[in-house]
């Protein structure tokens, strides 16, 4: 495993751009915006705002606008900030730590694929599932879920069907922004399940989850590191000691795919055969 001083990756403003125009409707003004601004990625580093706006097509308050919408305090700080990802998007969110390779054959592919087997074994090695029936258990004490994903967010699809169809109001949000939006609904009678892999440890993350915390929700923090600063923040954690790396998803899915059956058994399958006997 990697320590945290050896990590190579790290949340950037590049995905973050991307992520967020991914999830912005057809018609919404700040999905042009960032369409103009991947577009022209190689015009911008010594542009001034007066100029992004120019190319963007935009005023400079809408500028300024997106760039707190992405969680930064200022058009400067974005700026410096997906400057930097595009210098270093050759180092940033590879699929294997480099360090891993020599073990592989030295091939990037080869060692993805002998990585992800790995998992499989240390996750089956490591998975207690009297603690997953609990975890079930604790879900099913709170009739209104958030399930705050970092963008791969399959099974916890699954996870949210299985939570709708026992009687629970669950809404599933990828996207920090709509995250950070979405903090006003919540109570303290909210479970909120937020995926946190080390790499997405950024701007806006830290935002949403010293909120949540505030707001009083009760947080179950699902991450890859045993030693991530927010762990202050939760209420229930799950953690493991991961790659630090994109592989680390596998890990994430997994944990998912085991709490949703659990959950699905327990309080979806018995109710239903309970309820056909009667």
């Amino acid at each position: 495993m990697l320590s945290l001083g050896e990590r190579e990756v790290e949340m950037h403003s590049l995905e973050d751009l991307i992520v967020y125009y991914n999830h912005c409707k057809k018609d919404d003004l700040y999905r042009e915006v960032i369409a103009k601004i991947l577009a022209n990625l190689n015009k911008l580093e010594n542009a001034t705002i007066y100029e992004w706006a120019d190319i963007c097509y935009v005023s400079t308050t809408t500028i300024s606008r997106l760039s707190r919408k992405l969680g930064y305090d200022s058009f400067i700080e974005f700026k410096t900030e997906l400057m930097k990802s595009v210098e270093r998007y050759s180092m940033v969110n590879q699929y294997v730590p480099t360090g891993e390779r020599k073990n592989y054959g030295g091939g990037e592919e080869a060692t993805f694929i002998g990585l992800l087997r790995r998992i499989l074994d240390e996750f089956e090695a490591a998975v207690d599932y009297t603690k997953i029936d609990a975890y079930a258990d604790l879900l099913e004490r709170y009739k209104k879920i958030r399930i705050y994903s970092h963008g791969i967010c399959f099974m916890e699809h699954h996870l949210q069907e299985n939570l709708i169809m026992g009687g629970h109001d669950v809404d599933l949000i990828s996207v920090a922004v709509a995250q950070y939006e979405d903090i006003k609904n919540l109570d303290e009678d909210t479970l909120v399940l937020f995926t946190c892999p080390l790499v997405h440890d950024g701007n806006m993350v830290g935002r949403v989850l010293k909120d949540i915390h505030a707001k009083g929700c009760k947080l179950f923090l699902i991450t890859d590191s045993n030693y991530l600063f927010y762990l202050k923040y939760a209420d229930y954690v799950y953690s493991f000691d991961g790659y630090l790396n994109m592989v680390d998803d596998l890990w994430f899915s997994l944990f998912y795919s085991v709490l949703s059956m659990a959950y699905r058994r327990k309080y979806v399958d018995e109710k239903n055969l309970t309820d056909s006997t009667i």
